[in-house]
């Protein structure tokens, strides 16, 4: 452990309270202090120990209608260093977890091996909402291949049920990446059970295996699919702590694939995923919708170095030059014209744009398309309103019967389950900002240029838009706040 943290240039510490609100205190004050704000960017924070030697959180997400859930073992509450409450982190976090001391030493020294990134292994299950995993399964491989030199895809239902163990076991070798995209279970994947993990060979490999379904990161039971790898041959497994929410699953495995896709380290692609994720949080007009991503991003945590898969080989030197854009009034955006590839009757709309595409994930509603524009403004400068000019370039379809999206992995949806009458979305965009920690301030605006009726199955899309954003500039700096008294009776 002390080579390892050699090696990455880090700082190694020893924490002997069981309390996971004194360690976290701990690590985003006094901690935080000791390190450059570079650490919150291209640093990271590596846990060393399973859920018994070195806590995790328990957190609970509220809903005026759907009640209190409480989520276990959330790692990324460390990574929440401005206390915000939409869960968004600012910090990379990575857990060294396993059964076994021999585990931990495997996975330091894997962890100081080269990444590479000859191959990639994307297998879609069965089951229930298969269409649904078959598309992400697609859509991770297309980018996935972007960046590995191979790419090979596998959809299990066209296998023989008998054979379908084989697809795993006769593909994986010299695989660097896993993307698996199904239902999951503690220990199994589809037919895939923990006792077939030691027959899997990554021949010399070392790779990162995303398991983008429930209960595959549960680590808290015994014969978990998650330490089982690790103790094999895997350096990082990534899976959901408990059940997943299907349509935010596609959505964050989509947004770390496109990120992770230009070099980033499978941490940053997680991180900048999540951050992502949360800036349709306040544009929510239904509070079971902003508790489903805000449990996306508490869902899933890294096992292993956050650092593997990075095209640099220190962490410092994947430092980002701190470059801020200049507030423009006038914003004018085209968007590349939808695809839509049709499955079992479905029909996925997609803009075809790897790092702006996306879709609007509202409970019972369609999956439509959105297309997201972002901006990072310096200290002093704040968003205070953006409103839409025009928008141009009307095209019309009939005949699309588009997915509807569906939080629970495991329920299948019921009589009740239809999407709202009338055209979905209501509104032409929506826009969010998020603090940084360097005093700016992150703008996310979601323009929604694709509308559509599931009854009459009519869509509308229009391709140019124009906004005018309205900047508030200040040279005043607050840096610190005493207060008179106390309280104030």
């Amino acid at each position: 452990m002390a080579k390892f943290s050699l090696s990455r240039d880090g700082a190694l510490a020893y924490v002997s309270s069981e309390d996971p609100d004194k360690i976290l205190a701990t690590i985003h004050t006094r901690f935080n202090r000791l390190f450059s704000k570079s650490w919150l960017n291209a640093g990271y924070l590596l846990i060393v120990g399973s859920d018994v030697e070195f806590p995790s959180f328990r957190r609970k997400v509220s809903c005026t209608f759907g009640g209190e859930q409480e989520m276990w073992v959330c790692d990324d509450v460390y990574a929440d260093v401005d206390k915000d409450d939409n869960y968004t982190p600012e910090l990379i976090v990575g857990r060294i977890t396993g059964k076994h001391p021999d585990t931990y030493s495997a996975l330091f020294s894997r962890a100081l091996t080269p990444s590479y990134f000859d191959k990639t292994l994307t297998i879609s299950g069965t089951g229930d909402g298969d269409s649904d995993f078959w598309e992400s399964a697609r859509e991770c491989n297309a980018l996935l291949d972007q960046r590995y030199a191979d790419s090979f895809i596998y959809r299990l239902r066209n296998f023989d049920e008998s054979i379908r163990n084989n697809v795993y076991l006769f593909n994986s070798d010299n695989t660097d990446f896993v993307y698996y995209r199904d239902h999951g279970n503690v220990g199994s994947w589809d037919s895939f059970g923990i006792s077939s993990v030691p027959n899997m060979s990554f021949g010399s490999k070392h790779p990162i295996i995303y398991s983008n379904a429930c209960l595959t990161g549960h680590i808290q039971s015994e014969n978990n699919l998650a330490e089982k790898f690790l103790a094999q041959n895997a350096a990082v497994f990534i899976g959901a702590t408990e059940v997943s929410p299907r349509s935010g699953n596609n959505a964050l495995g989509k947004k770390i694939a496109s990120i992770h896709k230009v070099g980033h380290s499978i941490g940053r692609a997680m991180r900048n995923g999540k951050r992502s994720l949360a800036g349709d949080l306040h544009w929510y007009s239904l509070c079971w919708s902003r508790l489903t991503v805000s449990r996306q991003n508490l869902l899933y945590n890294i096992y292993g170095d956050p650092f593997r898969g990075s095209s640099t080989f220190f962490p410092k030197d994947s430092i980002p030059k701190t470059t801020f854009d200049p507030p423009v009034e006038t914003l004018n955006i085209n968007i590349p014209f939808y695809q839509v590839n049709s499955d079992d009757g479905i029909d996925f709309v997609n803009i075809p744009d790897d790092e702006l595409g996306g879709h609007l994930d509202v409970v019972n509603e369609p999956l439509v398309p959105s297309y997201r524009v972002t901006a990072n403004f310096g200290p002093g400068i704040r968003v205070n309103d953006i409103q839409l000019v025009s928008r141009g370039n009307q095209s019309n379809e009939s005949g699309l019967t588009l997915p509807v999206s569906w939080w629970n992995q495991k329920t299948s949806m019921g009589p009740g389950d239809v999407p709202s009458p009338g055209t979905f979305p209501s509104d032409a965009f929506h826009w969010d900002t998020l603090e940084t920690l360097d005093g700016g301030q992150e703008m996310m605006l979601t323009v929604h240029p694709f509308f559509y009726n599931a009854t009459t199955k009519d869509a509308t899309f229009y391709q140019d838009y124009s906004f005018h954003i309205d900047f508030v500039t200040s040279t005043v700096d607050i840096e610190a706040v005493t207060p008179t008294y106390r309280s104030v009776p």
